[in-house]
């Protein structure tokens, strides 16, 4: 139970964070996979893993710990990714 505890709450974290960061078009293609989301998965179980055997605290909730940090991660790449995407078409020009 404890494993779920902390996989699962940082997969809130990254439906958050795509929702808030993506523009959503209905005719926007969409990939089926996406890297930034394996990871940010991966590191927010990591972290919750680290924080419930005591190495460090966030907020002493490992299942909070899970959804802020894969949260912030992928909100930022996600971010990024987009920036750049922005800015690619007009270098090319």
């Amino acid at each position: 139970l404890m494993l779920l505890g902390i996989t699962i709450p940082a997969l809130a974290g990254i439906y958050v964070a795509d929702h808030l960061a993506r523009p959503h078009r209905e005719d926007a293609p969409q990939r089926a996979v996406r890297p930034a989301a394996f990871i940010s998965w991966a590191v927010g179980i990591t972290v919750a893993s680290l924080t419930s055997a005591g190495s460090f605290s966030l907020t002493h909730v490992p299942a909070i710990d899970a959804i802020a940090s894969s949260f912030l991660l992928h909100f930022t790449i996600v971010t990024l990714l987009a920036r750049r995407a922005a800015r690619k078409p007009e270098s090319q020009s």
